[in-house]
């Protein structure tokens, strides 16, 4: 089996050669591994310096940081008043951006060899808080739901189009999206109110790309766990990001594998000041080990592919590439 085929067989749960390192079949401009399409090109800041992005939000990298975050205050923020969102908010036009480049790039893939996977951030609840900060964005999903759900129909109706152009100019096997819907210890937001406002847009964003031919993969490397039976009638894919706060193997057990599962390398041990090769390669096996039998399950960093220490990465793919293919063989066949 090449790395694809390999991939797609633990993916489908059927018989495989080992247990990959997550990424190595795909391909693209990030680190080797997603395409980037252009609306997200132009709308990043350097290192160590900020900008406004096609939506109007301020950004700014800090250094010594993975990356940009939003900086929103009572001055900068695009919705100062919910009530009035619509007179507030730009939606960009992406069919205006020079899909050229990444259209190119996307002809030059053996699709024999590699799956091709779109990269697509500030997802339909990130986006929304962008545009006004996350304490105001909060409140608002209490105060004025009504808004909110058209705020976020918006969101969506641009990541529609979005996924539309992706499609044409590169025709990804999968599009990845980007949307915490948490953070380590519970969910933003009450699940009756997601359930509200944001899954049935989420569901609008899933069904489309389906309709692409493409595989929905969400990454939300946050607690889950109380919308976990939504995220799968919703008909997400792949869920990366499972942080090991979700209890996995308890997760294994619900999914049943209805839903492929992505992470369960902790990012604390990887990026530690005092983490090296043995360390970093000992937390590897320590995830194979307690999620190896898992069904569909990829063990990974949940938050993608990047430690703050970027060099820390390849050890992470050593110990994938020899220790996986050793306890699948002793383990899964």
């Amino acid at each position: 089996m090449n790395n694809k085929e390999n991939w797609l067989a633990i993916f489908k749960g059927e018989q495989a050669d080992r247990i990959p390192y997550a990424w190595e079949p795909f391909i693209g401009e990030m680190d080797g591994c997603f395409l980037l399409d252009p609306q997200f090109l132009s709308d990043q800041v350097p290192y160590g310096g900020s900008g406004k992005d096609s939506w109007g939000v301020e950004w700014m990298w800090h250094e010594g940081t993975p990356g940009p975050h939003p900086v929103v205050n009572a001055q900068n923020a695009v919705i100062k008043d919910i009530e009035h969102w619509k007179e507030q908010v730009v939606v960009p036009d992406p069919s205006k951006l020079d899909w050229g480049p990444v259209s190119e790039y996307a002809k030059g893939i053996d699709r024999d060899e590699h799956l091709v996977i779109s990269f697509t951030n500030q997802g339909l609840f990130e986006r929304s808080h962008a545009l006004m900060g996350i304490e105001e964005a909060l409140v608002a999903y209490m105060t004025n739901p009504d808004e909110m759900y058209e705020l976020i129909g918006a969101i969506c109706d641009f990541k529609i189009q979005m996924a539309d152009l992706l499609y044409e100019h590169t025709q990804p096997d999968i599009m990845l999206y980007l949307d915490d819907w948490g953070n380590a210890m519970n969910l933003f937001l009450p699940p009756d109110v997601w359930r509200e406002i944001i899954k049935p847009h989420q569901k609008r964003l899933v069904d489309h790309v389906h309709s692409k031919g493409a595989l929905y993969m969400h990454h939300a490397d946050c607690i889950c766990t109380p919308i976990l039976e939504d995220m799968i009638e919703l008909g997400i894919d792949i869920w990366q990001g499972v942080i090991t706060e979700n209890d996995i193997p308890k997760v294994g057990e619900q999914v049943a594998g209805r839903m492929a599962l992505m992470g369960g390398i902790k990012n604390s041990v990887i990026d530690a000041s005092d983490a090296n090769e043995e360390s970093i390669k000992a937390e590897v096996r320590r995830a194979i080990d307690e999620y190896g039998n898992i069904p569909r399950f990829f063990p990974c960093l949940p938050s993608l592919i990047w430690p703050v220490v970027p060099e820390n990465n390849k050890y992470i793919v050593e110990e994938m590439t020899s220790y996986g293919k050793e306890f699948y063989q002793e383990h899964c066949k």
